[in-house]
């Protein structure tokens, strides 16, 4: 009895995976085919999100100090980004985006200019600790030549010295 069950259960569940999967092999042919061919608003879309979020990068952010506006997790935010995209959809060059959202805004969502020498932050630790590495190599180097040079000086024996191990060598014989 219990393996009867057992045997309809199992033969239920192929019936169904086998239902299910031929149901599902057109749609999934269908969403490959329509993913592999873009539409011209899909593209235009991608472009203009590419175009919001460099903006948005290279300002900052009114509503989350220190952060930029991509950065940036507020609605107000969102709301903005979401504003520049409608405004780049319309066919507005990033200039004139930048100059709605100056007199939206004023000047202080433009980042300051930076100086030229701000690139070598990312690499200054390395240079810092290569230096670092080489004045202690240098240091080890030095340390390891007094050594040497004081091993010599201890090695040389006084001619006092000589002269009493002579004298000792010749009461031995």
């Amino acid at each position: 009895m219990f393996t009867y069950f057992r045997i309809k259960a199992t033969l239920m569940i192929i019936a169904c995976c086998i239902s299910a999967w031929s149901g599902l092999v057109l749609p999934i042919n269908a969403i490959n085919e329509a993913q592999a061919q873009p539409t011209s608003e899909a593209m235009l879309e991608a472009d203009a999100s590419k175009r919001v979020n460099r903006l948005s990068d290279e300002l900052k952010s009114p509503f989350c100090p220190g952060k930029t506006l991509l950065n940036c997790t507020s609605y107000q935010a969102f709301a903005l980004r979401k504003e520049m995209t409608e405004m780049i959809l319309a066919g507005k060059s990033d200039e004139e985006i930048l100059n709605a959202l100056r007199e939206s805004f004023g000047e202080i969502l433009e980042n300051p200019p930076q100086p030229w020498y701000t690139i070598l932050v990312p690499v200054m630790p390395f240079v810092l600790g290569a230096l670092i590495a080489l004045w202690m190599f240098s240091r080890w180097l030095k340390g390891a030549q007094k050594e040497d040079e004081e091993l010599e000086e201890s090695s040389e024996v006084s001619d006092e010295y000589q002269a009493r191990l002579q004298a000792l060598l010749k009461d031995e014989d």
